[in-house]
């Protein structure tokens, strides 16, 4: 009859005891756990900082990866492929079109750029003024409903916006 009476007493302990077991165990696991997140302050090696030359090599490996993934088919203006007409980068996997540079009659300056979403709409056109580097204007789309959403235009320096003009994207009318 008594190792009845002391059994429920002696369970009592046991879970007691357990309970306080695990409260110890997780106040030292997160003891240590915060001791070793914890950078040393008597370290004597500085923080990493990557050089010029390792940011290079990472930008170029970088290049390399895109241009595996990408592809490029450049169309020229005449039979002896001196003067390109346009380079259109797409997605071979795909088949979407992703950038498409227009050159202009002289085959060696850019006139216009396209720039295309994931799924292949026209999301933004950049054109060039005669020289190739100076923006002339930048059309911008609705990937949705692909209607004209911005009209920036560039004052003769390329540089200095001259006005810009905004469009509702769902019927592509200018918004005043």
């Amino acid at each position: 009859m008594e190792n009845q009476k002391d059994s429920p007493f002696k369970r009592r302990m046991i879970l007691f005891g357990f309970i306080i077991a695990t409260l110890l165990l997780l106040f030292f696991l997160t003891k240590v756990i915060k001791k070793d997140c914890k950078p040393s302050l008597n370290s004597n090696q500085p923080p990493h900082v990557s050089t010029l030359e390792e940011v290079q090599k990472e930008l170029a490996d970088t290049q390399k990866r895109l241009n595996a993934f990408y592809k490029k088919k450049t169309f020229y203006h005449d039979d002896d492929k001196k003067k390109i007409n346009y380079i259109l980068t797409y997605n071979p996997q795909t088949g979407h079109n992703v950038h498409k540079a227009h050159y202009n009659l002289d085959g060696v300056t850019v006139g216009e750029e396209d720039f295309y979403d994931t799924i292949g709409h026209l999301s933004k056109q950049i054109f060039y003024q005669d020289d190739g580097i100076a923006k002339d204007y930048i059309m911008e789309y609705d990937v949705n409903t692909r209607n004209k959403i911005k009209l920036t235009v560039y004052c003769a320096d390329g540089e200095t916006i001259n006005y810009i003009k905004k469009y509702d994207p769902n019927t592509g009318e200018e918004i005043k």
